[in-house]
């Protein structure tokens, strides 16, 4: 009789892991934070495309477009 094996082989996924895992965490760490980044910016401009009852003009004043309530 053989004797019995007590360590079990590791999975290529688990070496994988353990050899490049330095480096793929801090990546898909900047990586969400990119997405975030990119998500709250779609957020502002679509919150702040909606109030166009003011615009800007070149020399910086505000227009109201009053003269098309009246």
């Amino acid at each position: 009789m053989k004797p019995a094996r007590l360590n079990k082989k590791e999975d290529a996924i688990f070496m994988f892991r353990g050899k490049y895992g330095h480096i793929i965490v801090p990546f898909l760490i900047i990586l969400l934070i990119i997405l975030m980044l990119v998500l709250f910016a779609v957020i502002i401009d679509i919150a702040t495309a909606h109030n166009n009852t003011m615009v800007m003009v070149e020399s910086g004043q505000y227009y109201n477009h009053l003269k098309d309530v009246i």
